[in-house]
C-alpha cells in the first residue's frame, strides 16, 4: 500500500518533500564540516587530537554515504514511510552529534596551540 508523500505525527503532517529538505540540508552541512577539518589551522598538534580527528572523520563519511543513500530512496515513490521516518530522524541525530564534535576538537586545537 502506498502511504504517498505525507508522514503522519500526531498534530503534523510533514511531506516527504520536508524531510528531504532536511537530509539536503544536513548533508551540505557535513561538507562545510568536513571543509573545516581540512583547514590546516586545525592540523592535530598531539596524538590524541589526531586520533580524535581520525574517528571524526570516519563518521562524518559513514553519514555522508548514508544521508546521499538516504536522499536517493526519497527521492522515489515510498511504501511504508514511517520505517524511513526513523532512519531519517537518526541521521539528523548523528548530523547535530558530529556538529558538536568538530566544534569540541576545534576548541581543543585553539588551546593546545
Amino acid at each position: 500500500m502506498l502511504l504517498g508523500k505525507v508522514f503522519r505525527e500526531e498534530k503534523n503532517t510533514l511531506s516527504v518533500e520536508s524531510y528531504l529538505l532536511k537530509i539536503e540540508r544536513s548533508y551540505k552541512k557535513n561538507l562545510e564540516l568536513n571543509k573545516r577539518l581540512n583547514n590546516y589551522a586545525f592540523e592535530p598538534r598531539t596524538y590524541a587530537l589526531h586520533q580524535e580527528l581520525d574517528k571524526i572523520k570516519l563518521r562524518l563519511e559513514l553519514l555522508q554515504i548514508s544521508h546521499l543513500k538516504l536522499m536517493k530512496t526519497l527521492k522515489q515513490p515510498i511504501n511504508f514511510i514511517e520505517v524511513y521516518e526513523q532512519k531519517i530522524n537518526k541521521q539528523l541525530e548523528e548530523s547535530r552529534l558530529l556538529d558538536s564534535y568538530v566544534e569540541a576538537y576545534i576548541n581543543s586545537s585553539k588551546k593546545i596551540s
